[in-house]
């Protein structure tokens, strides 16, 4: 959880983070990434980069966009 506080009012508010599972950075719910999901059996927590990576390996296992060299 992070806080943040509003310097002119002094109003706290606290935002929920969570842990990426691949490369454990913190993200809040503000980004792109996905907060809960299940893989498998597996329930992951992927930032907005490792998101986008899963995302770019499905589309190369389905062969739908090559790789870049």
């Amino acid at each position: 959880m992070s806080k943040i506080i509003n310097i002119h009012t002094g109003e706290e508010r606290t935002i929920q983070t969570f842990d990426c599972s691949i490369c454990d950075d913190k993200f809040s719910e503000n980004d792109v990434g996905l907060q809960r999901g299940i893989i498998g059996n597996t329930f992951v927590s992927l930032c907005p980069i490792c998101f986008k990576g899963m995302m770019n390996l499905a589309d190369y296992i389905n062969n739908r966009t090559p790789i870049e060299e």
